[in-house]
């Protein structure tokens, strides 16, 4: 009988054991998985706000560009004040914006923004180094790519800021 009571001691024992080790085992995945999750949420909010910036500040450098570029048509246009200065100024900070986001994206996404970038730096070179633009001229080869090159640089940013995170 006392080996009996011994035995179902030792078993009670070997129980709450193993159970007690397999409820270590979980809360420590729990914690894991938490952690991760937390980690995840906090690198998805810096891409985002990053991009977010990113976004904006070419946004302005090309608004300024483009006023830049209105302020010396030939015409009775009222001038939107934009000095070349400020056009330096807005495109310092894109530059800045540009490499703290770039980490946040992929190889074909970096090269879009390079190109973005280097239709900014285009735009800056076409309108600060010209006095006077006529109105009705053609734009340039040049200035098209630029455009198109920023405008394909502000989609992409619109996707990178809406996609799903790829953090796992």
């Amino acid at each position: 009988m006392v080996d009996g009571a011994l035995l179902a001691v030792i078993g009670t024992l070997a129980g709450s054991l193993v159970t007690g080790g397999l409820s270590v085992y979980n809360t420590k995945i729990r914690e894991k998985e938490v952690s991760k999750r937390r980690y995840g949420e906090a690198f998805l909010e810096k891409k985002v706000e990053r991009l977010v910036k990113l976004h904006d500040s070419f946004m302005k450098t090309s608004s300024v560009a483009h006023s830049l570029e209105i302020d010396k048509y030939d015409t009775d246009i009222v001038p939107v004040s934009a000095s070349d200065k400020e056009l330096e100024e807005e495109l310092q900070k894109s530059i800045k914006h540009c490499y703290q986001a770039s980490i946040f994206l992929d190889d074909k996404q970096n090269r879009i923004l390079e190109k973005g970038m280097a239709g900014l730096i285009l735009l800056r070179s076409e309108y600060k180094s010209k006095d006077e633009i006529d109105p009705d001229r053609e734009l340039s080869g040049v200035e098209e790519q630029a455009n198109e090159d920023i405008e394909k640089t502000l989609e992409m940013l619109r996707e990178a800021i809406n996609e799903p995170s790829k953090f796992n």
